[in-house]
């Protein structure tokens, strides 16, 4: 939230940016907690931790960026993707979780930004 709007302020974003920007928290509390929900550690799986550890990670990388690079809203977007499976899917160790992730994110998009993302 509060990280996010004083990153991308409107003297070097566009509108849409900035309206997507304000989202991205909600969407990876969202994304996280459905990981959280489905992802739990097993024997085979013992490093399925999510915390909030990993919120921080994400907002960092994404804070990381140089703001030239963030050229639209699409931009942003697939930023946030990528910092989210750098984070989340890269701790995943079989096909069926790493594609769950992919339609949690999915799911997640379409929920905050519609079709069109």
């Amino acid at each position: 939230g509060v990280i996010f709007q004083g990153r991308f302020a409107p003297e070097k974003y566009a509108p849409p940016v900035i309206e997507v920007a304000a989202l991205l928290t909600p969407m990876l509390v969202e994304l996280w907690r459905e990981i959280q929900s489905k992802m739990l550690p097993t024997p085979a799986k013992f490093h399925y931790f999510f915390n909030l550890r990993d919120l921080t990670r994400v907002t960092q990388g994404i804070m990381m960026v140089p703001h030239e690079v963030i050229a639209d809203e699409q931009v942003l977007v697939a930023l946030w993707k990528h910092e989210s499976t750098r984070i989340f899917s890269d701790k995943l160790n079989t096909v069926q979780d790493k594609v769950g992730y992919d339609a949690a994110v999915q799911q997640v998009i379409r929920r905050f930004l519609g079709e069109d993302m």
